[in-house]
């Protein structure tokens, strides 16, 4: 079966239009405040006479509804940045460094809660990662979204990985399967 592609564009319709509304609210072109920025990133600023990044802007942020936050979610705030489909299969080192950059921010939401970081950073439309990077994706707490009306379950985030393991599951019948992200315990030597 051959892949539809997708402008950055049609992306974003069709990511709006799969998100459960009844399990998370929906916040768009949430711009976070940089925490830290990288030594090297200091550096190039540093060199190229310019400041250093002081934010970022994601395009989404899903914050979990109270009925989502009953039925046992438990990581909070996620993220998702839309590509195109082309940006994804030529580029993906960028879409994977952006969002990369995003996890250094803590967001604030228009329900005035304290700045918080997002636990995961998702991309849109859906890309295997096997040939990629799926390793460091997930031990950084990156995944996919997956969104097809025609299948159950019919909206995922997969956590990037050779098997994309859902954390979330959502099924045309209203019922939902939440999983804890299983990678990104370790730290330092393996």
């Amino acid at each position: 079966m051959q892949e539809i592609m997708l402008t950055e564009k049609q992306a974003t319709e069709k990511f709006i239009s799969g998100v459960p509304s009844e399990f998370f609210h929906l916040h768009k072109q949430c711009k976070g405040k940089a925490r830290y920025v990288k030594k090297l990133k200091q550096l190039f600023a540093g060199w190229d006479n310019k400041p250093l990044p002081g934010y970022g802007i994601v395009d989404f942020i899903l914050e979990p509804t109270d009925s989502l936050l009953k039925q046992g979610w438990e990581i909070g705030c996620v993220g998702v940045e839309i590509k195109s489909s082309f940006n994804l299969i030529a580029k993906p080192g960028r879409a994977i460094a952006q969002i990369l950059d995003y996890q250094s921010c803590e967001y604030s939401l228009p329900n005035g809660n304290i700045p918080e970081e997002l636990s995961m950073i998702f991309l849109f439309p859906f890309r295997e990662t096997g040939c990629l990077i799926a390793s460091i994706m997930q031990q950084e707490g990156l995944g996919f979204v997956r969104y097809d009306p025609k299948f159950e379950p019919q909206f995922r985030l997969l956590h990037a990985n050779t098997s994309h393991e859902p954390v979330f599951n959502y099924y045309s019948d209203g019922s939902v399967e939440i999983r804890r992200p299983r990678y990104g315990k370790k730290f330092g030597h393996r």
